[in-house]
């Protein structure tokens, strides 16, 4: 009796957050030709997949398009690492703030004809 299996399709789909990293690999020499691998990671920095061109069936060219790729992708990391740094300052400096402000004691405002003349300190 013979047994084949079918394909069912997809049993499940759904659409997940991952770090996707391109990065060249290879010397650039004929035994080690230069390739882009493209590397799949959770958010918690765990390797889930990675995807190298076989060596065999790869092509040489010019990098240097490649090259101006990564030099722009390595300059927007950069980028995004002193927004991530300014953020992290800011939210240090608000909590800073809303401490002070916490601490000063509760101003009421006084209104004469509806407009604000002063404040009392409860």
């Amino acid at each position: 009796m013979e047994l084949s299996v079918r394909p069912r399709g997809t049993d499940a789909a759904k659409i997940i957050q991952v770090i996707e990293t391109k990065a060249l690999r290879g010397r650039g020499t004929e035994d080690d030709l230069c390739r882009q691998v493209v590397q799949y990671w959770s958010l918690d920095g765990e390797l889930l997949a990675e995807n190298d061109p076989d060596k065999d069936n790869f092509v040489t060219a010019d990098l240097s398009e490649n090259e101006n790729e990564w030099e722009e992708t390595t300059q927007q990391q950069i980028d995004i690492d002193a927004l991530k740094a300014r953020v992290e300052q800011l939210g240090k400096k608000a909590a800073d703030l809303e401490k002070e402000v916490r601490s000063q004691p509760e101003a009421s405002s006084i209104y004469l004809n509806g407009r604000e003349i002063g404040k009392t300190v409860s």
